[in-house]
């Protein structure tokens, strides 16, 4: 081959390009001229090489596009480049933005979506820690800035089918004790009466609440009316098992468990009004009284219950 027609692709040597490649006797002597650390710094840097008609020759990693996969540090989207694989975000993931409060129209449901946002877990521990531990006082905190309608409304649902079918149940096995049962008659109307009692007495005296610590005692934190009515709501959870004791047809365990049940409600409630009522202008002379209230009007509510639906006069 004339020397104007060499291939360029050929192995380069100390006389340039244009030598022709090292015959099959001279192979082993070329190989052992070839320096390793070049071959090395090749590997090192990425570097291709390649063999073409015999001979070999190297594309460098700069001359060709990267291919390498971005760290899982970078962002999402992937990213493509030259010569470095590309530029990869570091910034960190965006954080959680804090609860917010809606303020649409108060006649709306979506302004009440806020206060069903709870889940098991919360309405779950709300109703231990308010009949397990009625003394705490910390029931305020447990609910944080999440007080809910859920539990109030559900609880109530629940003692208005206990303490309506649980005192008709609980009067025919009294009438049929004394074989009097065919006097007995389901009276629907406790159904109604048993609904008023707890959905008026949770809303209706939290309300009243509200408008006495907002009006004339100046006091505004922890005194929301859906912070009073989750107060109340939950206090009455002690009644569900309550209605369930009282199902049996005998005096003296009715009364022990509508007594045990009030006392541990009314604690509930004392417990936790009480900081509330002591941080008001008029201080003691204010909080005394007004607990006082509270706890006598709970008292009242319950024998109520137990007077008007399981009784055996």
């Amino acid at each position: 081959m004339s020397k104007g027609g060499h291939n360029p692709f050929l192995v380069d040597d100390a006389s340039g390009f244009g030598s022709l490649p090292p015959s099959s006797g001279a192979s082993a002597d070329a190989r052992e001229k070839t320096p390793l650390s070049s071959s090395s710094r090749s590997s090192s840097r990425g570097d291709v090489t390649l063999s073409i008609g015999g001979g070999t020759t190297t594309v460098p990693a700069e001359d060709r596009p990267s291919t390498s996969k971005p760290s899982k540090s970078s962002a999402s989207t992937p990213s493509f480049g030259f010569g470095g694989g590309g530029v990869a975000s570091s910034d960190p993931a965006p954080a959680r933005p804090p609860r917010v409060k809606k303020t649409s129209w108060i006649f709306s449901p979506q302004y009440y979506q806020q206060y069903f946002d709870v889940d098991t877990d919360d309405v779950v521990a709300r109703v231990v820690r308010a009949v397990s531990r009625p003394l705490a006082g910390d029931f305020s905190a447990l609910c944080g800035d999440n007080p809910d309608l859920y539990g109030p409304f559900w609880i109530c649902a629940t003692l208005i089918f206990l303490n309506a079918m649980g005192g008709q149940y609980a009067v025919y096995l009294t009438k049929r004790r004394a074989e009097s049962a065919a006097d007995w008659g389901f009276d629907v109307g406790k159904i109604a009466a048993s609904a008023g009692m707890f959905y008026g007495y949770v809303f209706f005296v939290p309300l009243a609440l509200h408008v006495v610590f907002r009006c004339f005692a100046g006091v505004t934190e922890n005194v929301g009316l859906v912070q009073l009515i989750c107060l109340y709501g939950y206090g009455l959870g002690v009644y569900v098992p309550v209605a369930l004791f009282c199902i049996v047809p005998w005096e003296p365990t009715r009364w022990a468990a509508f007594l045990g049940g009030s006392a541990l409600s009314a604690a509930h409630l004392a417990s936790n009004l009480r900081p509330v009522a002591s941080r008001a202008s008029r201080g003691e002379a204010f909080a005394t009284p007004l607990v006082g209230c509270a706890v006598g009007a709970h008292a009242v509510f319950g024998l109520l219950l137990k007077l008007f639906f399981f009784t055996s006069f």
